[in-house]
């Protein structure tokens, strides 16, 4: 699904080139990006581009639990579910 180059904040200290990341991933049929866990560069994008790939690749389906309203009293709702 994707592949991830870790400590983009150390360019100096590369060790494999992005265009080598990039080739590597597109024939492997993966997703690349460049993140840095300490500035944060890209972290969120990466986890936002592989949400939306597991939910193309897993559709939800309606099964599982279902969840009841009910009322009590005071007027206060609760909520239940069940499988």
């Amino acid at each position: 699904m994707a592949l991830v180059a870790n400590k983009a904040d150390l360019e100096t200290k590369r060790q494999v080139d992005n265009e080598e990341g990039e080739l590597y991933a597109q024939e492997n049929g993966l997703f690349f990006i460049e993140t840095s866990a300490k500035t944060a560069q890209n972290v969120n994008e990466l986890f936002y581009e592989i949400a939306k790939r597991l939910v193309k690749a897993r559709p939800a389906r309606p099964a599982g639990m279902t969840l009841h309203d009910e009322t009590r009293s005071r007027g206060r709702r609760l909520f239940c579910c069940s499988t």
